[in-house]
This record gives structure tokens, C-alpha cells and sequence, in this order.
């Protein structure tokens, strides 16, 4: 009896891991929309963080030391913007979850699961916008700007027409940014996540097409600081994997962007 209780408890606490690890991979996004307390992203850390602190409690090694450059820097950080109560609180979550990270109780398989499913789903969305725009003649607007924070209009433009920058001057480029604020925040999700795709052990064909898929996204958002990331990983990426002896790699060639044909036998 005790044994299936043990199994049952088990499971539980790893679908709320999941639960969990999803819910800090949205936090980039809700920090800029309406919350109870403060922002929707300290909302959502204030509702983890009982979780989190059991997890700990339960967990026989928590790492403190390298926590200490994070605490004085929020020390720092809460005497140059203000001393109040939400400051404190939402600086407070953010060292809890940083413990909780360093310490292992975050499930990182899951964090990397849905971050990378999410910057995929952006991706794929930033060029339905293109089709919308340049084929049906309309802007689809995926960011829900009647949730913004109060201070955020620069990016109200951008989010509504795809074409006026964050100074709020009408652009003539169309600059889609999917469901981010505005292109330089999806380069910034996105390039994390092809990182994360091309130089983990074990690239497969489904994780190859995955960071080219990110690649395209990060394209076409016409992000500067993020095709150039972008661009770097993949040079860096072929200078590692084209080595001799390294046939089987997944190779993909900046010339032509062509892949051999030798390369795709045995690919199922």
C-alpha cells in the first residue's frame, strides 16, 4: 500500500513540474501585461512560489553560494528604483526561482521542451503574418494590447499595425513580430532556443529542422542583433560538426544552403 501511494505521490509532483517549468517559460511574455501583483509575471511567480519552497524543503541539496551575486544585485537594484513592497516581493520571487534552478528542483528537460515549442510556434506564426499581410492584405495582430502595463504604448503601434517602430514613428518596412512584443524580443526567445537545438548531445533530424524553422523566424523578424546570433550559431555549428569523420552530422551548407544528398540516406 505504501509503495503505490509513494508511485502515485511521484507522478503527481512530476506533472506539476511540468506545470511549473511551462509557467516560468511564459514569464518573458507576461511581465509586460497586467497582473495582481505588480505584473501577470510576478502574479504567476507568486503563485509557484509555495510550490517551489516545498520542492526545496524536500530537496537535500540546496545551493546557496551562488546565490549571493543575484541577492546583491537586487539589493542594489531596490535601493536605485524604490524600497516598496511590490519591489521587494517581485525581486524576493525572482531569487526563489534562481534558487530553485541552481538547486535542481526546476525540471530543465521540461523548461527546454517548452521553450523551444513555444519560439517554434512563434516562428511559425510570424510567417502567417507575412502570408495575412502581403496575400490577404490585412495585419493579424497576436499581441493583446488592451493587457498592457501602463507605460507600454511604444510597442502598442508596432503590435496593432506591424508598422510603426517603438518611437512611435510609421515605418515603411512590415516588421511582424508574431506573439512578442516586437522583433528584437522574439530574436532574444528565439536564439536561446536554437542554441539549445544545435548543441545539445544527440542532434537529431527532427531537432536539425526545428533550428531551421527558429532560423526563418528570427529572419523574418528582421531583428539585427538577432540575425546576427542567429547567423553566428549556425557558423559556429558548421565549424564543429564538419570535421572529418562526421559524415552522419546533419549538415547544413551556408553555400547554396543546400544538404548533400549522401546525407540523406538511412533518414527516415
Amino acid at each position: 500500500m505504501s509503495r503505490t501511494v509513494q508511485l502515485k505521490t511521484s507522478t503527481a509532483y512530476s506533472i506539476l513540474d511540468s506545470v511549473c517549468a511551462l509557467l516560468l517559460v511564459l514569464c518573458p511574455f507576461l511581465q509586460h501585461y497586467q497582473g495582481i501583483m505588480v505584473d501577470s509575471r510576478a502574479t504567476v511567480l507568486l503563485i509557484l512560489a509555495p510550490y517551489l519552497m516545498l520542492r526545496l524543503w524536500q530537496n537535500n541539496r540546496v545551493m546557496w553560494t551562488p546565490l549571493i551575486p543575484l541577492v546583491l544585485y537586487s539589493v542594489c537594484k531596490i535601493l536605485d528604483n524604490g524600497t516598496g513592497v511590490a519591489e521587494l516581493g517581485r525581486e524576493g520571487l525572482m531569487c526563489l526561482v534562481f534558487l530553485a534552478a541552481i538547486s535542481g528542483v526546476i525540471d530543465f528537460k521540461a523548461f527546454t521542451r517548452a521553450w523551444i515549442t513555444v519560439a517554434v510556434i512563434g516562428s511559425v506564426l510570424i510567417m502567417v503574418q507575412y502570408v495575412c499581410y502581403y496575400l490577404l492584405d490585412f495585419h493579424l495582430q497576436l499581441v493583446p494590447t488592451q493587457l498592457f502595463l501602463e507605460g507600454s504604448d511604444q510597442w502598442m503601434g508596432l503590435a496593432e499595425t506591424g508598422k510603426i517602430s517603438i518611437l512611435g514613428n510609421p515605418t515603411k518596412t512590415y516588421r511582424p513580430s508574431s506573439i512578442f512584443m516586437e522583433p528584437s524580443h522574439m530574436a532574444l526567445y528565439c536564439v536561446p532556443a536554437q542554441l539549445m537545438l544545435l548543441f545539445s548531445p544527440g542532434v537529431t533530424w527532427r531537432r536539425f529542422a526545428l533550428a531551421a524553422v527558429l532560423t526563418v523566424g528570427v529572419l523574418a523578424s528582421t531583428s539585427g542583433l538577432g540575425i546576427v546570433l542567429c547567423m553566428g550559431l549556425w557558423f559556429i555549428y558548421l565549424a564543429i560538426f564538419c570535421g572529418e569523420g562526421m559524415e552522419n552530422k546533419p549538415i547544413l551548407f551556408i553555400k547554396g544552403f543546400t544538404i548533400p544528398e549522401r546525407e540523406f540516406k538511412g533518414i527516415s
